[in-house]
């Protein structure tokens, strides 16, 4: 049996209780005994979920290395610069879900970036 589900919203919660909303979801909830079933029963559906599990994991990596290895300022820069516009009708708010910090912070990385005028 499947569960249409109208909206779900996966977020983060600090240390200090803010939450990052880091995607919206619209799709339906399945049984793991009927997941488990289509895995062995159908190459084709075992192939979707390991390329699904793939690209999430891919995106993990993507993340933890940015994360680690290029300073905050650089990711929101080259995140803006991914647009190809010179004007990017965005919030704040999509940035920082975007890029796993909060609105706040994007808020002040973006005003420096404008003071700066280096990027």
């Amino acid at each position: 049996m499947q569960e249409k589900i109208e909206s779900l919203k996966v977020y983060l919660q600090g240390d200090d209780g803010k939450e990052i909303t880091l995607s919206d979801i619209q799709g339906y909830i399945l049984e793991t005994k009927n997941v488990k079933e289509m895995m062995s029963e159908s190459s084709t559906y075992q192939e979707y979920m390991f390329s699904l599990f793939s690209m999430k994991l891919t995106s993990l990596a993507t993340l933890v290395e940015d994360l680690k290895f290029k300073p905050l300022k650089q990711r929101v820069w080259l995140f803006l610069k991914s647009k190809n516009s010179k004007e990017i009708e965005i919030t704040h708010e999509k940035i920082a879900q975007n890029l796993g910090t909060s609105r706040v912070v994007i808020s002040r990385v973006l005003k420096q970036l404008e003071k700066s005028k280096k990027y």
